[in-house]
Parts: C-alpha cells; structure tokens; sequence
C-alpha cells in the first residue's frame, strides 16, 4: 500500500544519487 510505494520511491530516488555520485567520480 502507501508504505510500500514510499519506500519503493525513496529507494529509487536514492539510487538516482548514488548514481549521479558515481558518475562525478569516473567524470573527473
């Protein structure tokens, strides 16, 4: 239900920032 969906997007939204961490890093 709602929690699930919550935490699903927050999730995503966290491994977008992960991500875009990352791609910093090997830009540099």
């Amino acid at each position: 239900g709602c929690c699930y969906n919550w935490h699903a997007s927050k999730s995503t939204i966290w491994q977008a920032a992960l991500a875009a961490k990352i791609i910093e890093r090997t830009s540099e």
